[in-house]
């Protein structure tokens, strides 16, 4: 059935017929035609209603990029325009981060590959009274995105430490979470423990300078 497989499956399972690569739109027009089921969901509806996307298939792009920053083992080419999003031979299939929040993001940032690294206070201290902080990345207002991780249930008073708005946004946190990983609360992927903030500054400058060269 369709419904067994996540979205992120659905994307690979495209792009492993099209080996030489689709873009989002392309993958959209497919995913109507094969995957019907996965189009105009709930999610897509109330986004929509709520102002959040022009339409349902402004909804099913933003996810189709949401799919491919997440996924581990699904490329894209961010030198064209559009990106052109192929599936990595002989890579396991990890999901970095399967983001069902589709609300808060911005599609025209998705599709141009900028968005926001942002730093969270929590609020919550480790027996050796160091701050947990939360390191996350998003392309709508960080506050909007403080208020999703409310609904989630989850015991935190967050609070803005430190937000930078750059290109190539998802792998500045992927190479962070890997840098920080000593720090990491309980191997969860995106809390570390407050140490890990002094050595900030200077690795978003090498993003930076990288960025710029």
């Amino acid at each position: 059935m369709q419904t067994e497989l996540s979205f992120t499956d659905v994307v690979r399972e495209i792009l492993r017929q099209h080996p030489e690569g689709l873009t989002p739109q392309q993958i959209r027009e497919i995913v109507k035609v094969e995957y019907p089921l996965y189009v105009g969901t709930p999610s897509h509806l109330k986004n929509v209603a709520a102002g959040n996307y022009k339409d349902v298939d402004h909804a099913v792009l933003a996810r189709i990029y949401l799919a491919c920053r997440g996924a581990s083992d699904i490329a894209a080419d961010k030198r064209r325009k559009p990106h052109l999003m192929t599936l990595l031979p002989d890579v396991g299939s990890v999901e970095i981060k399967d983001d069902e929040f589709i609300e808060g993001e911005d599609l025209a940032k998705l599709e141009a590959d900028i968005g926001t690294l942002y730093v969270l206070s929590t609020g919550l201290y480790t027996a050796d009274q160091v701050e947990i902080v939360k390191i996350g990345i998003t392309t709508g207002p960080v506050e909007k995105r403080i208020t999703q991780l409310y609904t989630t249930g989850v015991p935190f008073r967050f609070k803005i430490v430190s937000q930078l708005e750059t290109t190539n946004y998802s792998k500045l946190e992927q190479a962070l979470h890997c840098l920080f990983d000593k720090y990491r609360i309980n191997k969860s992927r995106e809390f570390f423990t407050a140490h890990c903030l002094k050595f900030l500054p200077d690795l978003i400058a090498v993003h930076r300078s990288i960025e710029t060269s």
